[in-house]
């Protein structure tokens, strides 16, 4: 009997035991979980990116079109719109925004559609959350002010082609709004541009740029050449190798 009361003791002692267990496993589940959901609790780094991107774009147009004498800053069209639509019908988004930094005082035309420029150019995105300048997605003219000392490119004003040093060709469409400015710029010309997402990656995110981006570039223009002329000779691009027709 006395063993008997033993064993029931035992198997009372034993459930508490592992209820007591399963407790304390449910309240440390709950706990981690509890601490995975705070770290997760980052910060987003372009929020509400889309309405942002909008309003600031309209506020530089809005600037750029006010008729003040000696405004450096003008809106331009974009080049792949008719000639004949009327500019009333037109919103802020079918321009790029331009402020005139520099005049080269070139007076030769500008580039046309089919010629290759060469240039040096930053890109950068409107100030976000950890950027408060904008994110720099492209560099070429770092800390100089000496546009000598810049990394020129040789692209197409409508087309990019790359030669790697394997012998492999790659073709990419310049965005529109790129296509725009420089067929607009002189020989020596430096400029900030505004371009609106719908002239640039549009609603698509492209490598580390997201989507519904206002892209902001600071272009220096060095030269340009017709197809079949000679090649202005300058640097290149680290690692890649430019056409030269």
């Amino acid at each position: 009997m006395r063993n008997e009361k033993k064993r029931i003791d035992m198997k009372t002692m034993q459930k508490a035991l592992k209820a007591l267990l399963c407790a304390t496993v449910v309240i440390l589940q709950s706990s981690l979980f509890m601490s995975c959901k705070e770290e997760d609790n980052t910060v987003e780094e372009f929020p509400d990116w889309k309405n942002k991107n909008e309003a600031y774009f309209q506020q530089v147009y809005d600037e750029a079109s006010a008729k003040v004498l000696g405004n450096p800053w003008k809106a331009i069209r974009s080049w792949s719109l008719p000639d004949d639509l009327d500019e009333s019908s037109l919103t802020a988004a079918d321009h790029i925004v331009v402020n005139m930094l520099k005049n080269g005082g070139s007076t030769s035309p500008s580039p046309l559609y089919s010629d290759t420029v060469v240039i040096s150019y930053r890109g950068r995105l409107l100030p976000s959350t950890s950027y408060a300048e904008g994110m720099i997605f492209e560099d070429h003219l770092g800390d100089n002010s000496d546009p000598s000392t810049y990394t020129f490119l040789k692209m197409g004003v409508s087309q990019t082609l790359k030669v790697s040093s394997t012998g492999g060709t790659t073709v990419s469409s310049n965005i529109n709004g790129f296509t725009t400015v420089l067929q607009h710029m002189h020989v020596g010309d430096f400029w900030r541009v505004y371009i609106p997402w719908q002239l640039g990656y549009g609603e698509e995110a492209s490598a580390s740029i997201p989507a519904y981006s206002t892209l902001v570039f600071d272009i220096y223009l060095k030269a340009y050449y017709h197809p079949g002329n000679p090649v202005p000779d300058i640097q290149g691009k680290t690692g890649m190798l430019w056409p030269t027709d």
